[in-house]
């Protein structure tokens, strides 16, 4: 399975091989992408989510503390999007939140693709995402489940969020 940056890297050989002329924009590639992903305290998850999928639209289930990083997290992406956040008030055991939040997930258009970030927050945040995932399969969206890995030490984690790890899709 390839990552990211070997499909876009392969798009872009195959547009100028059968098309020439420039260098065509991602971007505009994956527009209609919308990504659903927990934040907790550490921002090198929703940084490499960011980075890997370049969504149009971004949502996002947290808590109040771990919204505090979001700023810092989109200005080092540079990421333009729309953004959604949901906060809830307890982390840890947000399990039943699962269904309000996803009756203001489900009136955003059909027919997108939509990319799961299955890792990041606590458990109860990460219960909500596969949920609402869950519900937009049976809604008729194209889902598309992935986990986010960075290799490195947890102190160089801490020390240098900012680094684009890898994106595993998972087939589901």
């Amino acid at each position: 399975m390839y990552n990211n940056n070997v499909k876009n890297y392969l798009y872009i050989i195959n547009h100028i091989q059968t098309k020439g002329g420039e260098v065509p924009s991602l971007q505009s590639k994956t527009q209609n992408i919308s990504l659903l992903t927990p934040l907790g305290l550490s921002p090198g998850l929703l940084f490499t989510a960011l980075e890997q999928t370049r969504p149009a639209r971004l949502f996002l289930v947290t808590s109040q503390k771990g919204k505090e990083n979001l700023p810092e997290i989109i200005k080092t992406t540079k990421f333009k999007g729309e953004i959604k956040s949901f906060i809830v008030n307890d982390p840890f055991t947000c399990f039943n939140d699962a269904a309000k939040i996803l009756q203001e997930i489900i009136t955003c258009p059909k027919g997108e693709e939509w990319v799961i970030n299955l890792t990041g927050g606590t458990t109860a945040l990460q219960f909500i995402i596969q949920k609402i995932a869950e519900e937009l399969v049976a809604k008729g969206n194209k889902v598309k489940y992935t986990a986010m890995i960075d290799r490195r030490k947890p102190e160089e984690q801490r020390a240098n969020p900012y680094v684009v790890g890898e994106m595993l899709e998972i087939d589901v």
